[in-house]
């Protein structure tokens, strides 16, 4: 079994496996982004045929999520090699930005959007706002209403 590793090391490996190192070449970035949504639309389709069968993850399934996700990292590693972007530097970004929407203010816009984008089927389906509030595990009195924002 390989030692683990950081990512940088990872980038840096990965790239020893590229075909496509002519900059110059239309394929150079053409062909790792493209097969980069190529293999998400993969996990795509796993995650459907779990939803279909239940929720149940089948071995296969969860070896093919693995294979998937270390094929993502390759060209995600990739891409980021080609651009001078070390991947150790975006994983800490990228947490860093994370912890400090978990507790950000404009949650409570994301919540807004949600909502919004669920009016239609709210009043179709005639569900008061406080359950909905209550399923989300927030304060039924929440101010939600805005002039932009009706559920009553």
């Amino acid at each position: 079994m390989p030692k683990k590793q950081g990512m940088s090391s990872f980038q840096k490996e990965a790239q020893s496996t590229d075909k496509y190192t002519d900059p110059t070449a239309p394929t150079f970035l053409a062909v790792p982004f493209l097969s980069m949504t190529e293999e998400a639309g993969q996990l795509a389709r796993i995650y459907k045929e779990i939803v279909v069968s239940g929720n149940k993850l089948s071995e296969f399934q969860q070896k093919e999520i693995k294979d998937k996700l270390g094929d993502l990292l390759w060209y995600i590693a990739n891409i980021a090699k080609k651009l001078n972007i070390d991947l150790d530097t975006v994983a800490i970004a990228n947490l860093q930005k994370t912890k400090k929407l978990i507790n950000c203010p404009s949650q409570k816009l994301l919540l807004k959007i949600l909502m919004i984008s669920m009016i239609p089927i709210i009043k179709m389906l005639k569900y008061p706002k406080d359950k909905i509030l209550l399923n989300l595990n927030l304060n039924p009195n929440l101010n939600l209403n805005h002039n932009w924002l009706k559920l009553d």
